[in-house]
């Protein structure tokens, strides 16, 4: 059994978005953000990613953030977050094999032990898209990715206007 600590803001954020039932928390984060002090190698941060909307139509733009936890002892992370899709799909499904980007975006916000990326995304076919994000890591913090379920968007057909 694995227990997490965080304090602060990055509590908040996580227990914000946990609650509400609105994020995906990176299963290859299982470590936890953890000191990395001279003379230890790089570890696992945490990756909490949400997508802006999760029902949209073609034609239609979305947005998605990604949220990197690091250690508020040690290091910001620092770097960029690669944002690829899979799609359309008929079902939502794990993105394994990306065919739409990358859409590499650096860090808006940095500091105290967290950073965040968000990327816009403009889709035109109906379907499921389901994102794969991936932070590339630094000297302190391993690359770690998320392509959850909790990443995926609807694209409905585009409403047909009605005669006027």
């Amino acid at each position: 059994m694995h227990r997490y600590f965080l304090r602060g803001a990055a509590a908040a954020v996580v227990s914000a978005l946990l609650v509400g039932g609105t994020a995906g928390v990176s299963e290859a984060a299982v470590g936890g953000p953890s000191a990395s002090f001279a003379g230890h190698g790089p570890t696992t941060p945490f990756l909490i990613t949400w997508p802006g909307i999760r029902t949209i139509y073609a034609g239609g733009n979305d947005t998605d953030t990604a949220l990197v936890i690091g250690n508020f002892l040690g290091a910001t992370p620092s770097g960029s977050v690669s944002f690829t899709a899979c799609g359309p799909l008929a079902t939502p499904a794990p993105c394994t094999s990306p065919n739409l980007g990358p859409d590499v975006v650096p860090f808006g916000f940095s500091g105290f032990g967290l950073a965040t990326a968000t990327d816009t995304f403009h889709l035109n076919n109906p379907g499921w898209f389901c994102l794969l994000v991936t932070y590339s890591g630094d000297a302190h913090y391993n690359p770690v990715s998320d392509n959850s379920l909790n990443e995926c968007v609807h694209v409905l057909p585009a409403p047909v206007p009605e005669p006027t």
